[in-house]
């Protein structure tokens, strides 16, 4: 016989991208993935720029350090890797983001993880909080650390993951829109945020 502990939660997960006016693809690259342990990842990687270049920078970043981290090993480890292959991949300057969450869909708890990346809202209910401070993107440092921070869910909670591509000025309107809310398709969701996004973003850059 073979006992296992059973999931207490299920995700629902929605995602969308906007390449940058006049690009043929976006700068953005977005992974998530179930371990063995019954916890959930999603990374998110925003490389430097926009356009190919861009999306081989974030493609990269976001690739190698989700295959290390499905492969078991810990985050830091695979952080410093993935950090190492930038600096050694071109003379030209290499810059990407890591932002990604651990949710252990037995308890809840969800472990956040950033590297030079944006803030991420969790409602829970008409609460809404904001995670995550400054540090480093990958490319540009030897020695880099994450930006750690964890919170619980509770049945019903969204996460809000963005790249920096939405601007800060939408911060506002999309927090309402998040809060509020109260359908069960977080890919409609998504497209919200994208739109909300747009309205900010300068025109001649609005990935």
């Amino acid at each position: 016989l073979l006992f296992k502990q059973s999931i207490s939660f299920n995700i629902s997960i929605g995602a969308k991208s906007r390449a940058a006016d006049n690009e043929p693809i976006c700068g953005d690259y977005y992974r998530s993935f179930r371990d063995d342990n019954g916890r959930y990842i999603i990374i998110l990687s925003d490389g430097m720029g926009t356009g190919p270049k861009a999306a081989v920078d974030g493609t990269v970043a976001a690739w190698l350090f989700s295959k290390l981290i499905a492969a078991g090993l810990g985050f830091d480890s695979s952080l410093r890797l993935a950090n190492s292959a930038l600096i050694v991949k071109s003379t030209d300057e290499t810059l990407a983001t890591i932002d990604s969450a651990r949710i252990n869909l037995h308890t809840g708890k969800v472990e956040f993880f950033k590297a030079g990346a944006g803030i991420s809202f969790v409602c829970k209910g008409k609460k809404l909080y904001s995670v995550g401070k400054a540090s480093m993107p990958l490319g540009i440092l030897r020695e880099i650390e994450f930006d750690k921070s964890e919170l619980k869910l509770k049945r019903g909670d969204r996460l809000l993951m963005m790249s920096d591509g939405v601007p800060q000025t939408a911060y506002g309107e999309i927090a309402e829109k998040l809060s509020s809310y109260n359908k069960n398709d977080p890919s409609a969701l998504a497209e919200k945020v994208v739109e909300i996004a747009l309205k900010y973003s300068d025109l001649h850059r609005s990935d």
